[in-house]
């Protein structure tokens, strides 16, 4: 499946690295998505679609998302999740996700 990355790739050493820790062998972790929307894992997408491999996801859900939204301060009815750090690291806080 593809999935649509939060932002574009910022880091170009950051992918090559990343390719070259999937072409020898290395598991990257899991990207957290909600159908084909990606919530973190730009350069990772990235990466695994460079090599036509399939990346590792958790899959979340819209109650889930909701709950990440609040526990940052976003209200779920009008803003949109620009903190895709802050968003993840809300997830593992609520133990919705393990890292």
């Amino acid at each position: 499946m593809d999935y649509q990355p939060p932002h574009e790739v910022r880091d170009q050493g950051k992918l090559n690295s990343m390719i070259e820790a999937l072409k020898n062998g290395a598991e990257l972790p899991p990207v957290i998505v909600c159908g084909e929307v990606a919530f973190s894992g730009s350069h990772r997408l990235a990466a695994y679609d460079s090599l036509e491999m399939s990346p590792s996801v958790i899959e979340i859900d819209d109650d889930d998302i909701k709950a990440g939204m609040e526990h940052i301060g976003l209200d779920p009815m009008y803003d949109e999740i620009d903190r895709f750090d802050d968003f993840e690291q809300a997830l593992v806080d609520l133990k919705i996700v393990y890292r």
